[in-house]
C-alpha cells in the first residue's frame, strides 16, 4: 500500500474504487452481450484487451494500488447506492443493453480520470488514452454486423484471384468496397501458399476495416490463420464437418453444389450458406452435367439458408434469376468472378449488378 497520508479526504479514493468497478462491469456486460454473436471474436477479444489494460495500469501503479482503493471502500455510508432511477431498470431490446453499457464505462473512465490526478498524472493520462479508445470502441459494438447479418444482407460474392500485382489488388478490393460490395473469396487455384497467404493479409486487413467479408477458398487451414470470416468448400475438398475442427468456433462454412443430391447431403451438413451451380454454361469451369436455373428452383424450396447462384451470370440474364426468387418469396444472391474482376471498368460492373438488385426490390415486397 502506498503513504496516503496527506489525503485525509477519502471521497477522491472513494470514487475512483467505485468508477474502477463501474467500468469493468460495463466491460464484462458488453462482452457477455456480444459473445454469442457470429463473428464478434475480434471484438470481443478487443474488450478483453481493455479490461486487461485497465486493471494493469492500476495494479503496477507505486502511488494508487487495488490495496489502496480496498482501505477506502465502504460500501454501507455510500449513498449512491441508494440513489437510482427508473431507467436504470428500463431495458426493452439487447441494442439498449450495449449502449447502456458503452455509456457507463466512458462515464467512468472520465471520473476516473479526473480524480486520478490528484495522485498520479501519468495514471490519469493512461486513463484518458483508454477514454478515447473507449469512443471507438462503443463505435465497432454499434456498427460492427455479425458474419451471417452481413451474409444475409449481401448480394454479391465477389471471388477474387492473385494475377494483379499486390498493389493493383488492394487498389481495386478498396474500390470494390467503396462500391458497395461487402463479401469477398480469395480463389486462386494456381498460387502457391505463401501468395495465398500475402494476398489474403491484404484482403483480411480491408474487409475488417470497411466491416465486410473474406473468405477463404478451399483452404480451411489459411482460413483460420488469415482469421477469415470462413472458408467455401468444393464437393471434392475436406467435408464442412472437418473444416469446422480446424476453424475458429464463429467462422463460416459455404458449400458448391452442383446436383440434387448433393443439395440433398447438404442439409444434414453443418453449412452457413450454399453455392449452386453452374446456372449459366461458365467460362472458368466445366460440367458433365449442366443444373441450370432448374437446382436454383429446386433448392429454393429445400433450404432457408442463403443461396448463391454462380456460373455465366451477366446483367442481362441476372433478371431470370430474381424471378425465379420472386416467385420463392426471397431473392438469391450471386457469386461472381469474371464478370467483374477481369473487367477492365470493374467498378462500374459492380454498381451495375447492385444496381439491378435495388431496382428489383424497390419494385418487389419480400419478407
Amino acid at each position: 500500500m502506498s503513504d496516503l497520508s496527506n489525503h485525509s479526504d477519502l471521497t477522491p479514493l472513494k470514487a475512483i474504487d467505485a468508477n474502477l468497478n463501474r467500468a469493468n462491469e460495463a466491460l464484462r456486460t458488453l462482452e457477455d452481450s456480444l459473445r454469442y454473436d457470429n463473428g464478434r471474436a475480434a471484438l470481443i477479444s478487443e474488450i478483453k484487451q481493455f479490461r486487461h489494460t485497465l486493471s494493469t495500469i492500476f495494479s503496477g501503479n507505486d502511488v494508487l494500488g487495488p490495496d489502496d482503493l480496498l482501505s477506502a471502500r465502504n460500501v454501507i455510508a455510500d449513498t449512491g447506492t441508494t440513489v437510482t432511477t427508473e431507467v436504470e431498470y428500463y431495458r426493452t431490446t439487447r441494442e439498449s443493453i450495449l449502449t447502456a453499457n458503452c455509456k457507463r464505462l466512458q462515464q467512468s473512465l472520465r471520473s476516473l480520470e479526473e480524480f486520478t490526478k490528484l495522485f498520479d498524472t501519468t495514471l490519469s493520462k493512461k486513463i484518458e488514452s483508454l477514454r478515447y479508445k473507449s469512443y471507438r470502441l462503443e463505435q465497432k459494438v454499434h456498427l460492427q454486423k455479425s458474419r451471417l447479418t452481413i451474409l444475409n444482407e449481401a448480394d454479391l460474392f465477389l471471388l477474387v484471384d492473385t494475377s494483379d500485382d499486390l498493389s493493383l489488388f488492394e487498389e481495386k478490393i478498396s474500390t470494390l468496397l467503396n462500391v458497395g460490395i461487402r463479401l469477398f473469396q480469395l480463389r486462386d487455384k494456381l498460387a502457391n501458399d505463401q501468395q495465398l497467404f500475402k494476398y489474403g493479409a491484404v484482403l483480411r486487413e480491408q474487409t475488417e476495416a470497411a466491416n465486410a467479408l473474406f473468405i477463404v477458398n478451399d483452404r480451411p487451414d489459411l482460413a483460420r490463420l488469415l482469421n477469415a470470416d470462413g472458408v467455401h468448400l468444393g464437393q471434392e475438398d475436406l467435408t464442412p464437418l472437418q473444416a469446422r475442427k480446424l476453424l475458429l468456433g464463429d467462422q463460416l462454412v459455404g458449400l458448391s453444389t452442383h446436383d440434387q443430391n448433393q443439395l440433398k447431403q447438404s442439409k444434414t451438413q453443418q453449412v452457413d450458406y450454399l453455392g449452386i451451380g453452374p446456372t449459366f454454361p461458365s467460362k472458368t469451369k466445366s460440367f458433365d452435367q449442366f443444373p441450370g436455373k432448374s437446382l436454383l428452383k429446386k433448392a429454393f424450396s429445400e433450404t432457408e439458408k442463403p443461396l448463391f447462384a454462380i456460373g455465366g451470370i451477366t446483367t442481362d440474364n441476372l433478371p431470370e434469376l430474381l424471378k425465379i426468387g420472386t416467385t420463392a418469396g426471397r431473392l438469391p444472391k450471386i457469386a461472381l468472378h469474371q464478370a467483374i474482376w477481369k473487367e477492365k471498368n470493374y467498378a462500374q460492373k459492380g454498381e451495375q449488378f447492385l444496381t439491378i438488385f435495388s431496382q428489383w426490390k424497390e419494385k418487389h415486397t419480400f419478407s
